[in-house]
């Protein structure tokens, strides 16, 4: 895989030849976080699917970490191309590659999945690790990091209201309390480790929380596995870190 450093290059060289090069481009490829949701409340006949999604663009990691970008790099017009979509998973993301990361010929990709992946159970492991091995390979000329997700909840909230919601909730409370989630997390930390690739590890995070005793499920913006905006920040702040310094 191609190293961070030919896009920190990149960076440099749009900032000091703006007539010379063109605007720095970043994909983010991955579901409904990368998407933008946040909120999620029921609403039987939506063309949601039953579910009233909150979208926030200025909130999520990529919009916060262009941000930044601009501080360092105010001359570099780095733009974000959201290929988030929510409920979508890796062989969905690897279906759609072409036309939503690809044809933007982007000098950043950033990949997250695992949460919708990781309610197929275990069985889903293999197909998961196809589908992400098939990115990889698609992206192997592109410089790209593998973010992995935030911890699901660990109980199911009495603020959630609505069958379809609390069936969702008690699903994503055993893939996370019984490993299932986790084992995703590893198969993401194995591809990066053997492929080069370089890797955001947001779920360690998670796992050294929980392990002070932290409740993470108050990280959760819709008490079920997206991450509040303020858990999005810090996101923003350590891919940053690994593509500035």
């Amino acid at each position: 895989m191609v190293s961070l450093a030919s896009f920190r290059k990149r960076l440099a060289a749009r900032q000091q030849n703006s007539f010379g090069e063109r605007p720095v481009v970043i994909a983010c490829l991955g579901d409904s976080v990368t998407h933008g949701v946040f909120e999620v409340t029921e609403a039987v006949g939506q063309s949601s699917g039953g579910m009233q999604l909150t979208y926030d663009a200025g909130a999520v990691y990529h919009a916060r970490l262009k941000q930044l970008l601009d501080l360092f790099y105010p001359a570099a017009a780095v733009q974000v191309i959201n290929a988030g979509i929510s409920g979508d998973s890796a062989a969905g993301g690897a279906a759609r590659l072409e036309r939503d990361v690809l044809s933007f010929s982007p000098d950043l990709c950033i990949v997250c999945f695992g949460l919708n992946d990781a309610t197929g159970g275990k069985a889903g492991l293999q197909g998961f690790r196809q589908a992400l091995t098939e990115i990889l390979d698609r992206l192997a000329d592109i410089p790209t990091i593998l973010l992995t997700p935030c911890r699901m909840n660990t109980t199911v909230s009495g603020f959630i209201t609505g069958d379809a919601l609390r069936a969702a909730a008690e699903r994503c409370r055993e893939t996370q309390t019984t490993g299932v989630l986790a084992a995703y997390v590893e198969t993401v930390r194995d591809l990066a480790g053997s492929r080069g690739v370089a890797l955001c590890d947001e779920y360690a995070r998670y796992e050294a929380w929980a392990a002070e005793g932290i409740d993470t499920d108050r990280f959760l913006a819709n008490a079920i596995n997206h991450p509040l905006r303020d858990i999005h920040l810090l996101w923003a702040y350590d891919l940053l870190a690994l593509l500035v310094g």
